[in-house]
């Protein structure tokens, strides 16, 4: 007989990075994201965001 024990998963909330490094660098991220949010806003299966952490989840 084998027994498996599934080892624990820890998803991280945060990379310790900010989001920007600088002004220029936020809007550019947001104008991108924005536009391509725009682009698809009437796809429901597309999820448009900027630094998300997201992680598939296991069955």
């Amino acid at each position: 007989m084998t027994s498996s024990t599934a080892a624990e998963v820890i998803y991280p909330k945060s990379d310790g990075l900010p989001f920007a490094d600088h002004t220029i660098q936020f809007r550019l991220i947001t104008t991108i994201v924005g536009g391509i949010a725009g682009m698809y806003k009437d796809n429901p299966n597309v999820f448009v965001v900027g630094d998300l952490f997201w992680y598939p989840k296991q069955k």
